[in-house]
């Protein structure tokens, strides 16, 4: 391994064919980043180390879907909140599906998989109710709440005849009206 100005170089890396110039050159390399995160007098720059591919032949360079998992997690990391990893790891803690997921939780499917694919950062609010998730005493208390819920809404009670008769013909009075 070599470092040169805060790159990382692997030499016995794999080595790519460089879709430039077609030469079979392009090595692997970890690079500090910055990048902007944010829009207007709200942006900021954000710092990562991410892979890097450069192709020693004709400099092309670019990176892929790892460095910006590496970015995204940054972000995450900035905005105080759970990175796509980071929650996929509590959901298989519990050895969930993320449909099963979804429905212990009352979360929505579509947001489960947006939020572990990183198209989609979770606000605040779910971000602390995942975290309180994480604690299998407080995923416990969840599910009994739910079942409760449902008991609840599936009781009724049986009315006698009597009281069934008079809400049939029960009519609604309008204010001030006899």
């Amino acid at each position: 391994m070599e470092v040169h100005n805060n790159v990382i170089s692997f030499p016995a890396a794999e080595i790519r064919e460089c879709a430039a110039c077609g030469q079979k050159a392009v090595r692997l390399s970890i690079e500090e980043e910055s990048f902007p995160y944010g829009e207007g007098s709200d942006q900021i720059v954000l710092h990562a180390r991410v892979p890097v591919w450069t192709c020693a032949q004709c400099g092309e360079r670019y990176t892929d879907a790892a460095a910006e998992d590496i970015r995204h997690a940054e972000v995450c990391r900035y905005l105080r909140r759970l990175s796509p990893s980071e929650l996929r790891a509590i959901r298989e803690k519990y050895g969930l599906s993320q449909q099963e997921w979804a429905e212990r939780t009352a979360l929505g499917v579509a947001s489960v998989k947006r939020w572990e694919s990183g198209n989609l950062i979770q606000n605040a609010a779910t971000d602390r109710y995942i975290r309180l998730l994480a604690d299998p005493v407080i995923l416990a208390r969840t599910t009994w709440i739910a079942d409760m819920s449902e008991r609840a809404a599936s009781f009724q009670t049986e009315l006698p005849q009597e009281a069934t008769q008079w809400a049939a013909v029960f009519v609604l009075r309008k204010h001030g009206h006899a």
